[in-house]
Parts: structure tokens; C-alpha cells; sequence
């Protein structure tokens, strides 16, 4: 075994080292307060103990309408390891990437690749800035896990070809399992069936690839049974992805989805505007950016067919790219058009084709024996890691997130995310925050944090709450009522808003107007005992005032 890896120890070394190059400062960050963190982490009492009951949980419950049992029992390793801390499961997140872009290398050398291009190839995967979002983010646990089984299962495919008999069925069965596991972590591995009949279309000798179709059953039947679960788990009653299609139309969608594909490939070559959320507007009919965007898919398709018709490794990797969008190409609509993570898996057909084309002796000079090829290979290389490393700032907390998500302002582009969605999430993320400084003590962080929120959304109900509130227990009842004289007015039905204004009317001794906030506190809630027993009180104190 040491022996076929020995060759390689340089270019695996250099891959392992560029992984956590790039993203060890990840393993200081924190969890994401409002954001899926909270819901797959933070907030699931399924994941804190290797029990029966939770092992039933993990296989019978959505999970923000998906259905991927061992991303939840990964998170029950996670805890029994490193208990709530962040450290831990982002450390699991970057192990995983990392195996997955060794599987990655070592796939490419078994398919022929030159250990040049294979390592650039891998590099390229490991480290371009679109991979950040599913490697540092927690709740994308589900992506990398889905990748190693799928790649996992690739490899004993392979395998299956080079032996017969017994050892053949077992490398079958043993693909097959990898793939189910695959389809348990994410649904997206449901295109496994496709990536094996291109490769044997591109790879193998004609008679061989229409032989192995039969041998692709299995695959097929496991795969249509995870996707019919996955359109039941993605279904809006189980909190899913799954929605009508976009502008209440097919076609609308398709329009829309020709501009995707054409922003993706920008991301891909040029990724300066990556982004937590994309706000895409949506084309009600074919302007010239989508005639542009349906040229460009044309030129693509174009191009994929000639190679497919030589019949090359080249022409597999390029067909990967198309096959990994299948699933988030709105065919069947969800809920977002477009988002870095999408690429995780499309990326083994770019980077693969990345390495290919560095390494081809089409792209070499012979004026003289520099690698002039390999040498601009590196430097892009270069560029995509270093970008990489500082994307992963911005997935540092829930703050620097949507800060950073909020700072794509509307530009001329006509692919800005939506900042309203993400002016309301940082907002969120400042309330959040300020609680965790108000459990600590820190009274005056915890204000700031709160103020912070109201200069984002001035009518967010929860900062509003606690400014309110806090300076009504801390004997400030007269600032206090600015805060919550503002929730009231906008939150009309909001019972405890009533009741902190009641509360900083009694502080004053305003006894009338005390009486009349819990009236609509009451009236909100007539069966809440406090707020009964609030306003009794102050009844008693309003009459025993007018007879004095």
C-alpha cells in the first residue's frame, strides 16, 4: 500500500497543507446565530447523545426540509468529542475537505492523470473561493460528507473494473452502500447514476459502455427512491426549499436560470462578488441579458458535444460540471436560485478540466524550456487560495457575515444579492450578540449591540424589547418608554410589549396610563395571569390615587 502512495507523498503533503493554509483560521470561528446553525447545532437536543432515541430521530425527522441522517449523526460525533464548541465541528468540516481533495488527487492519477495535473487540479478544488461557503460554514457539514461517500463510491466502481468474479460483487455492493450513505448526507448525490454512464460513455470502448447500463440499475432505483423523498422533504409544510416556480411560470424560471448559469461561470473565472445571498431579479421575458446568457449555454453545449464525440477524459470532466448543476438547476423549483455552495460538486468537472488544459502540451511554448503553462497555472492557483483565505473572514460570526452580505449594494450588474434580506439579518445578528453580552454582564455592550440593531431595521421588534425593558429594570423607566412607546405603536399585537409600558408607567407613578397598557395586554392575552394580576394592581392604586 505505502508503496503506491510513496510517488505521491509530495503532491498529497502539498495538498493537505494547502487546505489548512487556506482555511485553519476558520477553527476561531463561531457558530451562525440565525442561520440553519442554530436549527442542525445549537438548538437540536438530537445531536447531544449517542442514544436510540436520537439515532430515530436522525432517520425520521426533516431537518429544514432535508433528509440527511448522517449529517445529523456526524454532529453526534461532533458533540461527543468537543461538546457546544465551534472549534470542534468546524475542525470535522476541514477534515473532511481535506480527505475529500486527496480522494480528489488520487482519482485523477488512477484516470491517467499526470501527477502535474492531478495535484493542480486538486488545488483548484481544495481552494477556490466559491468552495468557502460549504467548507467553513457548519450546516454545510451535509455537503462535504455527501462529496467523500460520492467519491468514495466512485472509486469502488472503478475498482470493479479491474476485478472479476467474487471481488467484483463485493466492490459493487460496497459502491452501492457509499452511494446510499452518499444520498443519506445530501440529496444533491442523486446524479451518481449520470456521472457513471458518462464516464463509461467518454472512457470506455463502445460496446463496454452500453453493457454496463444494466449494471447502473441499482444506482438508478436508490437514487429515484432518496429523490421522491427528497420532493416530500423538501415540500413547504416541512420547513423546505421546495416552491411554485419563480414568477408563476416555467418559463419565467427558465429565463431566469440562463442568467444564473451565465453568473456562475463569471464566479468560477472571477468570483470578486461572492456572496451569503444572491437577490437575482427575475426575467419576465428574453431580454439581451438572457438572449446573451441562452448564447453562451449554447456555445457551452456546442462545445460538449464535439468533445463528446472524441470521446476523452477531457470530454467526462467537462460533462461533470453540467451534471453537478442538475440538481440546483431549478428543474424542479426551490426556494433559491443561486448560491456558492451549489458548486461544490460541479467544481470536480472544472477543476479537473483546469488541470488538464494546465498540463496539455497545447498550452506549452517552445521558444524555450520554461513552463511558461505551468508557471501561469500556479500564479492563478496562487490568487485563488490567497482569496480563498480572506473570504473565510467573512464567515466569522453571524455579524461579519450579513455585514459583509449587506455591503453588496445594488450596482449595475443586475445579480445583487437582496439587501433588505440581509440589512434584517445583521440586525438580527447584533440582537443576538447583544443578549450574549447582557448574560455576561456587559450592560453597556449589550445596549450597543441593541442600538446597533435599531440603526439596521429601527423597528426590530426584539431590539426594541430589550432596550426597553432593560432600562425599565434598571430604573430608567422614562427611556425605556421611548422604546417600547415604539414597539407598541408598530407591533399592535404584541402582549409583553403592553406590559413593559405598563410596567414603566407604574415606575412613574402614571397609574392611568399604566392601567390602559395592560387593558391591551389583557385584551391580547385575556387568560395570562400576570397580566391579570397587573392590572388589578394597578386598578387598586389607580382608585386608591382619586380618592386621595
Amino acid at each position: 500500500m505505502f508503496g503506491r502512495i510513496k510517488p505521491h507523498i509530495v503532491q498529497l503533503l502539498i495538498l493537505t497543507f494547502a487546505v489548512w493554509a487556506v482555511y485553519a483560521g476558520a477553527l476561531q470561528h463561531h457558530f451562525l446565530d440565525n442561520w440553519d446553525d442554530q436549527f442542525y447545532v445549537v438548538e437540536n437536543p438530537a445531536i447531544r447523545s449517542f442514544t436510540l432515541e436520537n439515532f430515530r430521530t436522525a432517520f425520521s425527522k426533516y431537518y429544514l426540509g432535508n433528509y440527511a441522517p448522517l449529517h445529523i449523526i456526524s454532529y453526534m460525533v461532533d458533540y461527543s468529542l468537543w461538546g457546544m464548541k465551534p472549534f470542534g465541528f468546524i475542525f470535522s468540516n476541514l477534515l473532511l475537505h481535506t480527505l475529500n481533495t486527496l480522494l480528489f488527487y488520487v482519482l485523477l492519477v488512477r484516470l491517467s492523470f499526470t501527477r502535474t495535473a492531478a495535484c493542480l487540479a486538486a488545488l483548484l478544488f481544495a481552494g477556490h473561493p466559491v468552495q468557502v461557503e460549504s467548507v467553513v460554514w457548519v450546516s454545510q457539514r451535509k455537503n462535504l460528507l455527501a462529496m467523500f461517500f460520492l467519491l468514495g463510491a466512485f472509486h469502488l466502481y472503478l475498482s470493479t473494473q479491474v476485478v472479476e468474479g467474487s471481488r467484483r460483487l463485493l466492490f459493487s455492493a460496497a459502491s452501492l452502500v457509499a452511494f446510499v450513505a452518499a444520498l443519506l448526507s445530501k440529496s444533491v448525490a442523486v446524479v451518481f447514476p449520470l456521472m457513471l454512464v458518462a464516464y463509461d460513455y467518454c472512457c470506455l470502448p463502445p460496446l463496454a459502455w452500453r453493457r454496463g447500463l444494466r449494471n447502473k440499475l441499482p444506482y438508478l432505483s436508490v437514487a429515484l427512491l432518496v429523490g421522491l423523498i427528497a420532493l416530500v422533504s423538501q415540500d413547504l409544510n416541512n420547513n423546505g426549499g421546495r416552491v411554485p416556480y419563480h414568477g408563476g411560470s416555467p418559463l419565467v424560471t427558465f429565463y431566469t436560470m440562463l442568467t444564473v448559469f451565465t453568473r456562475y461561470l463569471e464566479t468560477l473565472v472571477w468570483p470578486w462578488r461572492l456572496s451569503a445571498v444572491y437577490g437575482l431579479p427575475l426575467r419576465l421575458s428574453p431580454d439581451w441579458t438572457v438572449v446573451l446568457s441562452g448564447i453562451a449555454l449554447l456555445l457551452s453545449v456546442a462545445i460538449g458535444v464535439v468533445l463528446c464525440r472524441r470521446r476523452s477524459p477531457l470530454s467526462f470532466w467537462y460533462l461533470l460540471f453540467f451534471i453537478g448543476l442538475l440538481p440546483v438547476s431549478n428543474i424542479i423549483p426551490i426556494v433559491t436560485l443561486m448560491n456558492d455552495r451549489y458548486l461544490y460538486f460541479p467544481m470536480l468537472g472544472v477543476s479537473a478540466v483546469f488541470g488538464l488544459l494546465a498540463d496539455s502540451s497545447l498550452l506549452r511554448f517552445k521558444i524555450t524550456r520554461v513552463p511558461w503553462h505551468l508557471l501561469a497555472a500556479s500564479v492563478l492557483i496562487a490568487i485563488a487560495l490567497v482569496s480563498a483565505r480572506e473570504r473565510t473572514k467573512v464567515w466569522h460570526d453571524s455579524i461579519a457575515l450579513w455585514s459583509d452580505t449587506a455591503s453588496k449594494t445594488l450596482g449595475g450588474s443586475g445579480y445583487d444579492m437582496d439587501v433588505k434580506f440581509a440589512t434584517l439579518a445583521l440586525a438580527d445578528s447584533y440582537v443576538h450578540e447583544g443578549n450574549r453580552c447582557y448574560e455576561r454582564g456587559d450592560r453597556e455592550g449589550g445596549r450597543r449591540m441593541y442600538l446597533a440593531a435599531l440603526s439596521k431595521d429601527p423597528t426590530n421588534y426584539a431590539a426594541l424589547g430589550q432596550l426597553g425593558g432593560q432600562y425599565v429594570r434598571e430604573g430608567k423607566p422614562l427611556l425605556g418608554r421611548y422604546y417600547l412607546l415604539q414597539l407598541t405603536e408598530t407591533f399592535k399585537r404584541s402582549a409583553v410589549g403592553f406590559q413593559e409600558l405598563g410596567l414603566s408607567y407604574v415606575a412613574t407613578g402614571e397609574w392611568g396610563p399604566a392601567v390602559e397598557a395592560f387593558e391591551h395586554a389583557v385584551e391580547l392575552e385575556p387568560r395570562n395571569p400576570d397580566y391579570l394580576r397587573y392590572l388589578s394592581t394597578a386598578r387598586e392604586y389607580l382608585a386608591l390615587q382619586a380618592r386621595h
